[in-house]
Parts: C-alpha cells; sequence; structure tokens
C-alpha cells in the first residue's frame, strides 16, 4: 500500500487545492466524492481521461442496486440503459488488458489464478465494476460522516488541527460510529447459534455491521463519538475474516491522507448549520447526500 501513497496524496492535494478559502462549499460534492474515485480508478486501470465515465458508472451502478426504490421507471430505464453501454466500454478495456497487461488490477485479475484457475474476462468486467462502486463510495461516505462528527464536537476538530491527536486512531472510529455499509446478506454454511439463536446451514442472513459496531457488550458508551476510544473490540466496517473487505487499506491509506490535508488547509472548519446529515436514498448503505461547511 506504501506505493499507492504518493499517488493518492498528489490527488488529494489536486482537489483541496480547488477548494475556496473565503467562502461555503460542499464537502461531498466538492472533495469527498472526488479523490476516492480517482484513486481507485488508478488501482483498476481506468485512463484518467475517462473519470466522467466512471463517475456515471458507478453512480449509475449504486442508483440501480441500492437505490432502485427511490427510482421512477423512466429514470430506472435510462440509468440501466447507460450502465450496459459502459459495460460494453469495460469490456473493451479488458480486452486491451488481455492483449498488453500494466501495472493495474485488472492485469492482475486477468493474467493470475485464483485457487488454481484464471478469472474469465467476464468475471473480471464485474469485479472491477463492483470495486469502482463500492470503494468510492463508501470511501467517500466515511469522510464526509467523521467529518461531520468531528465538526460537532470542536475540541476533536481542534486537537486533530493542533496536531495532538493520532489521525491513524480517528479514522476506525469514524467508521464505528457512522458506519458506511450498513450490512451484507450472507447464507450460513453450516449450523450454528448465535446469542441463543439458532441459524440452519442454507439460512439466509443480513449481517448488520452498524448494529455490531454500537454493540454496547464490546464498545463502552457506543453513542459517543471518541477519538481517543480504546477497545479490545475491532469494528466490523470492513467485514471479516474471508470477508475482510479488499480494498481496507486503500481506503484507510485515503481516509488518513484526506483528513490530515483537510485540518492543515481548514484549521477553523465549521458546518454552515447543525442539523442531521441527510443521506441518499439507498439500502444498506449510509451516504451522506451532502455537507456544506465554511472555512472558518
Amino acid at each position: 500500500m506504501a506505493s499507492y501513497e504518493p499517488m493518492i496524496r498528489e490527488m488529494v492535494d489536486r482537489f483541496i487545492k480547488r477548494l475556496p478559502g473565503d467562502k461555503n462549499f460542499d464537502l461531498v460534492a466538492d472533495f469527498s466524492n472526488l479523490a476516492p474515485l480517482l484513486a481507485i480508478m488508478h488501482v483498476i486501470g481506468f485512463p484518467e481521461e475517462h473519470y466522467a465515465a466512471a463517475w456515471e458508472m458507478a453512480d449509475d451502478l449504486l442508483a440501480i442496486v441500492l437505490g432502485h426504490h427511490a427510482l421512477d421507471s423512466e429514470e430506472l430505464n435510462t440509468r440501466s440503459k447507460r450502465l450496459n453501454a459502459k459495460f460494453a466500454y469495460l469490456q473493451r478495456l479488458v480486452e486491451d488488458r488481455m492483449a498488453s497487461p500494466r501495472d493495474d488490477l485488472i492485469s492482475v485479475m486477468l493474467h493470475n489464478e485464483v485457487q488454481g484457475k484464471k478469472l474469465s474476462p467476464s468475471e473480471v468486467v464485474c469485479n472491477a465494476f463492483t470495486l469502482l462502486s463500492a470503494a468510492w463510495e463508501t470511501t467517500s461516505s466515511t469522510l464526509a460522516s467523521t467529518v461531520a462528527a468531528l465538526l460537532e464536537h470542536r475540541e476533536q476538530w481542534a486537537a486533530l488541527a493542533r496536531g495532538e491527536a493520532d489521525v491513524q486512531s480517528i479514522v476506525p472510529e469514524g467508521l464505528r460510529y457512522d458506519t458506511p455499509a450498513i450490512g451484507l446478506f450472507r447464507t450460513a454454511s453450516v449450523d450454528t447459534a448465535v446469542g441463543g439463536v439458532r441459524i440452519n446451514k442454507g439460512d439466509r442472513l443480513i449481517l448488520l455491521f452498524a448494529s455490531a459496531n454500537h454493540d454496547p457488550a464490546n464498545f463502552e458508551d457506543p453513542e459517543r463519538f471518541r477519538i481517543d476510544r480504546e477497545s479490545t473490540s475491532p469494528h466490523l466496517a470492513f467485514g471479516h475474516d474471508i470477508h475482510h473487505c479488499v480494498g481496507a487499506a486503500l481506503a484507510k491509506a485515503e481516509l488518513v491522507i484526506m483528513l490530515e490535508s483537510l485540518t492543515q488547509r481548514f484549521p477553523l472548519l465549521r458546518r454552515v448549520d447543525h442539523n442531521p446529515l441527510v443521506y441518499k436514498p439507498m439500502s444498506q448503505l449510509k451516504a451522506p447526500a451532502e455537507l456544506w461547511v465554511a472555512p472558518s
């Protein structure tokens, strides 16, 4: 992951320099949505000049899969047609990497074996689609919700800006406190019991990571946001064991660098209002729709 840090810093610097120092701005639209998308594009192998296409691709996929209940039939049809066109684009990108491998994730997935087998081109396309969308929105959402929590606790933002708080400990607390991925479906592979509840092999479950991250049996005073929190129980925002998020290290590196850059550039940053965050209409994902802030 260390090899990606210069790339992440360059991208974060590029976008943070564009933020105005003399007027209010939307942290989501103007910053947290931007650098994470460009970073995961670089890792996967999307050309930077295709940024607009990647944005549309990720946004359409998330809206259809997680937000279809909020779309009327016309918008759902429009987004579906656009997404189908993007599949063709991504298929061409995969074909290019089959012929001419590069130092990117598409090439790695195409030319290496997983459990003794190579992924098919269609499997690589699907994986690239999923990684682009998931790595972008969850990282963007975590930054916005963590900044919102820090700004609600001014002393914690100020401590970070003065260099008196460890940003490496703030990121896990942000992930725990306002977990972006609320939960995911799983199928029980064996008969078992959890908390006295019988679960049979084949049962379909939804594991609520956000709920687990507020379990008072594992976290003292879980409803408080504390950058000095010490807990023997790790948060489950990235899942666990074989289902642990493959992009966790990249996301943590991005979040650390973005928080460092924000506090250095805007030590007096504040929210324009203190209304509860409004989230995008998506199931299983808490993504702030906007976060208006003032430079001082």
